[in-house]
């Protein structure tokens, strides 16, 4: 009779082994599938808040003004500190660290069967944590800000639906306003508009300021911390997008495409910084850089503001009362027509694909904002300028 068979040395030991290595990776994706957990009741209180906010304009108007003006401080001071575009100094690291991550994703599954599961999801969790960060940011210093109250209400300029006549005299005050002006401003050679050599981009920027503080004497809600726009190194190379200006909510910085016409880029100057103040719609923020603009006590930034509202109003014009244009048109002096010519001539060089298909994504995004007329917002602001100055008793109601 054959005695019990005596188990090999280690046999025992290794299947305890591998019995435990089990349990341990189960425990593994276990924690890590919780770790994913927190984040989600975080975006489902963004989420909740972003809801409740859409629902109640006062409350956004009360977390815009006083919550989301203290939380942003910190940003603003800092990027107040750089001379330089934090915004172009981190795209291409932060595409980089992007890129990394999706290879990493792609390539754990190539992983050994046991190890697969875990190392897919570290990396998922790395693109989750990235993604909740960018969100959190975005909703918090600009998205939220889409659910305010309008300008209209809170600074009593209802708009209504306008003559062609009356928006023909708004454009003629707003030529005369900036023909005035325009005698008062340097040329180049051309006989456009130029920029003051002796002052610098940092100077220019800074000078900005001064129409943000004139206007906030009257208009409580542009009040705020000194705010440093910045130039964009590649802004030549921005103009193919078609792209004046950007504010990028996830470090509070207003940066501008200092490449296009002098008059263009001043008034880009105070749109920007306006996203920076809370404003988050584009004719709204239009309507800021203009109020800013007219307030400031320097001529080229007026002029700036009054001659972008021109060419909003004309445009508009043009669009319901030819004749009205026409006629608009002609008594425009030389001096504002080579400057309007300049910025057509400018922009005429960048028309290509890749200017049509931003033109589309920004037209999407502005959309999914609750910004019906997409990119066409911008030209809105024309009808607050009717407003205002109805308001001011400076033309007729109509």
């Amino acid at each position: 009779m054959r005695g019990e068979e005596v188990p090999a040395p280690g046999v025992g030991r290794s299947r305890k082994k591998a019995g435990y290595g089990l349990s341990a990776g189960r425990r593994q994706i276990r924690r890590l599938g919780l770790s994913f957990i927190p984040g989600l009741v975080w975006l489902g209180f963004l989420v909740l808040g972003y809801q409740l906010l859409s629902r109640h304009s006062d409350w956004a108007e009360v977390y815009s003004r006083y919550i989301r003006a203290w939380l942003i401080r910190p940003l603003v001071w800092l990027n107040s500190l750089l001379p330089f575009s934090l915004t172009e100094l981190l795209l291409l690291p932060a595409a980089l660290i992007l890129l990394c991550l999706l290879l990493r994703l792609l390539f754990s599954w190539l992983a050994p069967a046991g190890r697969r599961v875990i190392r897919a999801l570290r990396s998922l969790r790395a693109l989750y944590i990235l993604l909740i960060i960018a969100m959190s940011l975005y909703l918090l210093f600009h998205g939220y800000n889409f659910l305010r109250q309008p300008l209209s209400e809170s600074l009593d300029l209802p708009v209504q639906a306008q003559s062609s006549q009356t928006l023909y005299d708004v454009c003629v005050l707003l030529e005369q306003h900036a023909a005035a002006l325009r005698e008062q401003l340097p040329e180049d050679q051309d006989g456009v508009f130029a920029l003051d050599t002796s002052e610098t981009q940092a100077q220019l920027f800074k000078r900005a300021n001064l129409g943000y503080e004139a206007a906030a004497q009257t208009i409580s809600i542009l009040s705020g911390p000194t705010v440093l726009a910045k130039g964009v190194w590649l802004s030549h190379w921005w103009s193919y997008t078609g792209t004046t200006g950007m504010f990028m909510p996830l470090l509070a910085e207003a940066n501008v495409n200092t490449d296009v016409q002098p008059d263009e880029e001043l008034f880009t100057i105070l749109h920007e910084m306006a996203h920076v103040h809370g404003i988050a719609r584009e004719d709204e923020a239009n309507f800021v850089a203009f109020l800013t603009g007219i307030d400031h006590p320097d001529p080229d930034f007026q002029y700036a503001a009054y001659l972008s509202a021109l060419i909003h109003g004309s445009n508009s014009l043009y669009k319901y009362d030819k004749d009205l244009w026409q006629q608009l048109w002609e008594q425009i002096p030389d001096s504002l027509q080579r400057d309007i010519q300049a910025r057509n001539v400018y922009w005429d060089q960048f028309e290509g694909p890749v200017q049509t298909q931003t033109q589309k994504t920004n037209d999407s995004f502005l959309k999914a904002n609750r910004q019906e007329s997409g990119i066409h917002s911008y030209g809105q602001m024309i009808d607050l300028v009717i407003s205002y100055y109805q308001k001011q008793g400076v033309i007729d109601l109509g």
